[in-house]
């Protein structure tokens, strides 16, 4: 019986980035985090990254390595082109570098993207031919699969959903512009609502959670204050789910998908989330176009990117 083959991955994000072996199935066979520290720079952010792979990799012989990277991005160059959560890296060779570092193929791919093909191939959209998946986390990313592929766009930067505008007054967001959704729903934004409340005086178990100190109050913190049905965690759940609500109604709107799957850290308090997103939907997408897009969460969780990001090496090997 021939061995199955394995393939490295990266999940490159803002705060965090995710390494991982998997195999062919998608399995995966370890896994190592490290923080990303962009302040850092660029070279030392790589070199982070190549030597956990090649920490993890040792005599083992890989296929491959594909990385899952925030932004707009160029498969083919294996450049990232814009990312505002990832400063220093724009129009960086992030593949060629890597592929150096650890003398194997890299195969570049958008995060979101890489999340999508992986609920596809091995997750909750595994039956779905036309599926979303928004991951909410430093950023907001989207994944698009329409009739069964990754769509990517002419220029591969199909599923920036993060940068539609939500509210054309609103705050600025780390692209420059205003309103955008993520900077109203990403887990920063999140976390920045919840402390604003702590900071008015609203009693909270957030703040608890949070050692007393309103600064470390995170988008996690409010997920864990939901799970104690803490009511002001509840409303800054609320307030982001309506934003996300917009943008997934839009989205249904505009490409009439099966499923609509949230992942990522911001997305993690479930059901807290996925309501308020659905009560908006059920308010400004049409109804023939509602019935048969399901919205739920992603179900590989924080593997989702990784496996993707395999699936990426596997196809492009």
């Amino acid at each position: 019986m021939a061995k199955s083959r394995v393939f490295a991955a990266v999940d490159l994000g803002g705060t965090n980035t995710l390494l991982g072996l998997l195999s062919e199935k998608g399995e995966v066979l370890e896994r190592l985090e490290v923080p990303t520290t962009v302040e850092d720079g660029y070279e030392v952010v790589v070199d982070r990254i190549a030597d956990g792979l090649r920490l993890m990799i040792g005599s083992r012989s890989v296929v491959g390595i594909g990385v899952g990277a925030p932004g707009p991005l160029d498969a083919e160059r294996g450049v990232i082109i814009e990312s505002p959560n990832l400063e220093g890296f724009d129009n960086r060779p992030l593949a060629t570098d890597l592929a150096k570092k650890c003398e194997l193929p890299v195969f570049l791919e958008n995060d979101a993207n890489a999340a999508a093909l992986g609920e596809s191939w091995v997750g909750a959209g595994r039956e779905a031919r036309d599926l979303i998946v928004l991951t909410v986390g430093t950023g907001i990313g989207g994944g698009l699969i329409l009739g069964g592929r990754l769509y990517r766009g002419s220029a591969f930067s199909a599923g920036e959903v993060g940068h539609m505008t939500i509210e054309p007054n609103g705050p600025v967001c780390a692209c420059g512009n205003q309103g955008c959704l993520e900077v109203l729903a990403s887990a920063p934004a999140m976390a920045a609502r919840a402390r604003e409340k702590v900071q008015k005086g609203f009693e909270t178990r957030m703040l608890d959670l949070a050692g007393g100190d309103p600064a470390a109050i995170s988008a996690e913190t409010v997920s864990l204050a939901c799970e104690e049905d803490d009511p002001v965690a509840l409303r800054v759940l609320e307030e982001s789910g309506r934003y996300l609500g917009i943008g997934t109604a839009n989205l249904i709107n505009v490409l009439n998908p099966q499923l609509v799957l949230f992942g990522g850290g911001g997305a993690r308090a479930g059901e807290s989330l996925l309501v308020p997103i659905r009560k908006e939907v059920e308010r400004r997408s049409f109804a023939g176009l509602r019935a048969c897009a399901e919205i739920g969460p992603c179900t590989l969780g924080n593997d989702a990117g990784l496996i993707g990001a395999a699936r990426v090496a596997m196809e492009g090997s």
